[in-house]
């Protein structure tokens, strides 16, 4: 490798820094905690981050109901909603984020009602299970239509998976 090669690939790699230092620049984060009424932490929370009617990013609270979403782009007006089961949703307009830092957004939500929620039961309407149809059972009148003499024979004829056998029966 020649030595202009070598200043031409290094200038290259210092430029091509330059430029990835610059993007990362340009974002920052949102952060916070979401608490209930008794500002308890919320386990599980759904935080969303809006641009317009765009989701740019998401995350869910950590133990200690704290949450983080980035890399956000700098500068944006975004729109923060936060979701937890039973509780209203709180809804923050007008946040800006700032190029490396960190804006901070906190939300305490406040039950949708104060009474457990009514469980609702449901029946299925049709059986789970089909059960065929039994075969047709067989009389004395079927037997003796069938024109034999041996009763026998015609109930094991139509039904299926027996099989007859012809013996000679000695006289007494």
């Amino acid at each position: 490798m020649t030595t202009r090669s070598f200043i031409l690939k290094c200038t290259l790699a210092l430029i091509l820094s330059c430029l990835t230092l610059h993007v990362f620049a340009q974002s920052g984060k949102i952060t916070g905690s979401v608490t209930d009424e008794k500002n308890q932490p919320i386990i599980g929370a759904i935080v969303r981050v809006y641009s317009t009617v765009v989701t740019k990013g998401g995350a869910a609270t950590d133990v200690d109901g704290k949450y983080v979403v980035s890399p956000l782009a700098a500068g944006n007006d975004y729109e923060v909603k936060v979701d937890y089961v039973d509780y209203e949703t709180a809804v923050f307009k007008g946040i800006v984020v700032r190029n490396g830092s960190s804006t901070k957004v906190n939300a305490n939500l406040k039950l949708k009602t104060k009474q457990p929620r009514e469980p609702v039961v449901t029946y299925q309407h049709e059986p789970l299970i089909l059960i065929p149809p039994r075969p047709p059972v067989q009389d004395v009148n079927d037997i003796k239509r069938a024109g034999t003499t041996k009763p026998a024979d015609p109930v094991a004829v139509t039904s299926p998976g027996i099989l007859t056998q012809q013996k000679k029966v000695p006289p007494m």
